[in-house]
């Protein structure tokens, strides 16, 4: 049995809103952080991505509105979530943008 290999970075839970939106297309999804760490975040979506899709981030409730650009690590199916079947993992494309999204979502939690 193979064992996964070890994370690189911590995982924080997160809650906040978040519009995600491949670059090859205009449709965009309001969705919900599962959890953020160093090297980019997850969230659950209704819509399934291919690997190495690159999407822009948007985080609407701070002013100004916070955007990155990442991209896509993964994309599981979820049989158990109903109305959010695929779980998705990104990674940031800049380093300093992991930075930021963790000091955006410390201050949605104050």
């Amino acid at each position: 049995m193979n064992t996964p290999a070890p994370r690189a970075y911590i995982r924080h839970p997160s809650k906040v809103g978040i519009q995600v939106t491949p670059l090859s297309t205009r449709e965009q999804l309001n969705l919900e952080i599962n959890n953020i760490s160093q090297g980019g975040l997850s969230f659950d979506s209704n819509v399934s991505f291919f690997k190495d899709t690159v999407v822009k981030l948007k985080i609407p409730s701070v002013k100004p509105v916070f955007k990155v650009n990442a991209i896509i690590r993964w994309c599981r199916e979820q049989s158990d979530k109903q109305g959010s079947p695929y779980e998705l993992g990104v990674e940031f494309l800049d380093n300093d943008d992991a930075f930021k999204v963790r000091m955006i979502e410390q201050v949605c939690h104050i």
